[in-house]
């Protein structure tokens, strides 16, 4: 992790801020700051766990959950423009959230901590309903993860999963292993890659090592 210059400003940034007083953008541009991650860094764990309203400006995060034995399960992945309100939770009443993020990529993020947000958030209920906000939209796509693992089936799960990193990539050939697959659905890799070796018989994928060729979109969307 690296601190870097700024090189925007917080309003063009959290267009919520032009509805504060001056004072408060004041304070919270002299305690904002950006950060450089480099692939693979643990962004926020366990012991760190309430760092500050964050913003992707380049790069990918991914936000999971790990089981005591080491077991991975992805929720969510953010990109540029994305902000991780997960960071933050600690500024929500009852909030008690156990989530991990790291870098997918090089990332670049802004964070406005926790230590001058909470009382903004706390003095301006306009602020604190933006926050209440962000974590209503994210918790519906934590239900519709719940649902996916609970009512679907793997076949079901892994088809969504290679249309969704076909929509976000905008190609066709994926840069996937059978392990970081395994790992985003909570599955064993085992199981993604017999799915995968139906898929490729069925012409519906062609896979190489590392790479996944999508063939047929709209029978992967079929798949129930």
């Amino acid at each position: 992790m690296k601190q870097i210059i700024a090189e925007t400003s917080l309003i063009n940034e959290f267009p919520i801020l032009t509805k504060m007083p001056n004072d408060l953008l004041e304070r919270l541009n002299a305690t904002a700051f950006w950060r450089r991650y480099e692939l693979g860094e643990q962004v926020q764990n366990r012991k760190e766990s309430c760092d500050g309203l964050m913003k992707v400006k380049s790069g990918s995060l991914r936000v999971f959950m790990q089981s005591e034995s080491g077991k991975e399960i992805t929720l969510y992945r953010l990109y540029k423009n994305d902000t991780c309100v997960m960071s933050a939770s600690c500024l929500l009443n009852n909030m008690d959230v156990d989530f991990l993020i790291e870098a997918e990529t090089e990332t670049i993020v802004i964070l406005l901590p926790t230590t001058y947000l909470r009382n903004a958030s706390d003095s301006y209920p306009i602020l604190k309903d933006y926050l209440n906000e962000l974590v209503q939209q994210r918790f519906s796509q934590l239900t519709w993860v719940l649902q996916q693992v609970v009512f679907s089936s793997m076949p079901t799960r892994l088809a969504t999963y290679l249309i969704e990193m076909y929509v976000n990539g905008g190609s066709k050939n994926l840069e996937l292993t059978h392990e970081r697959i395994a790992t985003d659905l909570g599955s064993a890799r085992e199981v993604i890659s017999r799915l995968l070796k139906y898929f490729q018989e069925e012409k519906l994928v062609s896979l190489s090592r590392s790479h996944i060729e999508l063939l047929n979109i709209d029978r992967l969307k079929q798949i129930k």
